[in-house]
């Protein structure tokens, strides 16, 4: 339960830290199994927003990318130790990388034209991927670096979360910010 502490930390301090882009703060984090998730990080939802801007969806990327390096951070970066909890994370990440390369022109390789999904050239699924590649490396090195910025925030989140299971996101919140939470491990959530 240490590494799932970890890896949702580590979700957790990248939503507050990218708040002020993505609009969406954590609205709670636990890490109490459900379903087939170990744990998860709820962020509040936008209700009757139909588009997303750019960086917002990079931010998105960004808080994907953060649960991994989170597990990283808690094994020293030891090769072999991050959990396969991560590949949904990979997935929803490739997911907005994909549609920011092949529908936004976010690549200047493949410019402003959309990329269409039924081209399946080679040289087409080369590029897409060497793009998708080079977005997801760049964001990789972005967010390890805040996080090492960060780490005494993201272990404290760590640390509390395990002992907690669940924090609302006015304590992850107030954590980020070198507080604890006002209640003991066990009560009951406040009310939001």
């Amino acid at each position: 339960m240490l590494d799932t502490a970890a890896h949702e930390a580590g979700h957790a301090l990248l939503t507050v830290l990218r708040e002020e882009i993505t609009q969406r703060p954590v609205y709670i984090t636990t890490i109490l199994p459900r379903g087939r998730s170990l744990g998860h990080v709820q962020p509040v939802s936008k209700r009757d927003q139909h588009t997303e801007n750019i960086a917002s969806m990079i931010a998105q990327i960004d808080i994907c990318i953060a649960g991994r390096v989170g597990e990283e951070l808690h094994h020293n970066f030891v090769k072999g130790k991050v959990s396969t909890g991560c590949s949904s994370d990979m997935k929803m990440a490739t997911s907005y990388a994909e549609f920011l390369v092949k529908k936004c022109g976010y690549s200047d390789r493949i410019g402003l034209i959309k990329a269409n999904d039924g081209d399946k050239s080679d040289l087409t699924e080369k590029v897409v991927h060497e793009e998708i590649k080079k977005l997801f490396d760049d964001r990789y090195q972005i967010v390890k670096s805040d996080m090492m910025k960060h780490k005494k925030e993201w272990k404290a989140l760590t640390d509390i979360l395990y002992r907690y299971k669940t924090l609302t996101g006015g304590e992850v919140k107030r954590i980020v910010n070198g507080g604890v939470p006002e209640r003991e491990p066990g009560d009951l959530l406040p009310s939001s």
